[in-house]
């Protein structure tokens, strides 16, 4: 269904800032989960059996403890064992804030 304006007008924002945040979203689509460009990480030259001089190589490191993450979900852990067998957690959520000190 056709509404009769312009996705600026339907967000409440003029053209200018519908550009930019399309040109952010392009840019986003092409950066895969490690932050490399998905042109570069796919391309034939990313592969090990490549040995061009333009070959692209990429290294890795780790493993690395994301200790906010493991804080959450050890939390959640701690919770389930205080719920009982097969808890309902449709809904829950536990979030992370960093403390002074």
């Amino acid at each position: 269904m056709k509404l009769g304006i312009s996705r600026a007008e339907l967000l409440g924002w003029d053209e200018e800032e519908v550009e930019l945040m399309l040109a952010y979203q392009s840019f986003m689509n092409e950066i895969g989960p490690n932050g490399e460009r998905m042109s570069e990480a796919t391309s034939p030259r990313a592969d090990l059996n490549y040995y061009g001089e333009d070959r692209i190589r990429f290294d890795v490191t780790g493993p690395h403890v994301n200790q906010a993450e493991k804080r959450r979900l050890d939390e959640i852990d701690a919770w389930k064992l205080t719920a009982g067998e097969n808890p309902n957690m449709n809904g829950l959520f536990w979030s992370v804030e960093k403390l002074d000190g």
